[in-house]
């Protein structure tokens, strides 16, 4: 196939965002993706497009029926959920360190930049998840992974704004039926944080190298 055909699969529906996104679904559909940590992305954290003449039991890859539960989105700078049409299921999910209208949907036009109060409202999503009060590093040498609460607000934009501050850190949440264990393994029962650890409000340092798992 050549460049010129494969192009045609799928036309851009939003040519302007920038490379590197965290988790990206080509024309997926029925894609699950619950209790991660996705965050540094350049991009969205997670995105979707439509394929439209990937075609496959009658059909392109449309995009819908995914499920996005319990992740931790943090410091996704240009979106951290961009989908291309509303036949999802998005909930659960926690956010920290955003930029304005972080959440998206473009079809149908006129697509949709919203913030999580109108993402509840207008879309019925996240009605479980929320802001997230979080500071979280990486020592790439030590390949340690460090959760804090953080006072700073929410929203990359708002240093000095009090009302966007997230109250507390992760609030419980009810566990994904597919995810029934913690990054290392651990079975875990009951309500839990989302996320791929299992935490406190207290400050975490997790060893992440995955040779000694």
């Amino acid at each position: 196939m050549t460049m010129q055909e494969s192009a045609g699969w799928s036309a851009p529906f939003d040519p302007g965002t920038p490379p590197g996104d965290g988790v990206h679904g080509d024309g997926t559909d029925d894609l699950h993706l619950a209790n991660n940590l996705i965050g540094n992305i350049d991009g969205s954290g997670y995105s979707q497009t439509v394929v439209q003449f990937r075609m496959h039991d009658g059909r392109g890859g449309t995009s819908r029926n995914s499920t996005v539960r319990n992740n931790i989105f943090y410091d996704c700078r240009y979106a951290a959920v961009k989908l291309p049409n509303r036949d999802n299921t998005i909930d659960g999910n926690f956010y920290a360190k955003m930029p304005a209208g972080f959440l998206r949907i473009f079809y149908p036009a006129p697509s949709e930049c919203l913030d999580l109060a109108a993402w509840r409202r207008f879309e019925g999503y996240d009605l479980n998840g929320g802001y997230a009060g979080l500071e979280i590093t990486l020592d790439s040498d030590a390949l340690t992974l460090t959760v804090k609460p953080s006072p700073k607000p929410a929203f990359r934009w708002a240093e000095d704004d009090e009302d966007t501050n997230a109250q507390g850190v992760l609030a419980e949440v009810e566990p994904d039926p597919g995810v029934r264990t913690d990054y290392f393994g651990n079975t875990v029962e009951g309500k839990r944080v989302a996320g791929p650890f299992v935490m406190g409000k207290g400050e975490y340092t997790f060893h992440i190298d995955p040779r000694k798992l």
